[in-house]
């Protein structure tokens, strides 16, 4: 009986601890695609004053990200780019 009440618990930890990295990737995931979003807004706003090498600047940034966001996606690392 003792063991079968740990199991549960376990269990029913086990799914909190889940549903709580879920949210943790959801929420990362959301930051990252906000993140991408503002690096595009300032690399636009960079070209049109005529500002290039911010603009690359801005690019790459926003390319790093997606980068990140695309393997986490494919499950190949986390939102922090760790394997």
């Amino acid at each position: 009986m003792g063991a079968g009440i740990r199991a549960a618990i376990s269990r029913r930890q086990q799914r909190e601890i889940d549903l709580i990295h879920e949210a943790g990737r959801k929420h990362a995931r959301k930051e990252l695609d906000e993140r991408i979003d503002e690096a595009v807004k300032k690399a636009r706003k960079a070209i049109s004053r005529g500002d290039h090498r911010a603009a690359q600047r801005y690019a790459d940034q926003a390319n790093a990200d997606i980068f990140v966001r695309d393997m986490e996606g494919a499950g190949d690392v986390d939102l922090l780019g760790r394997p």
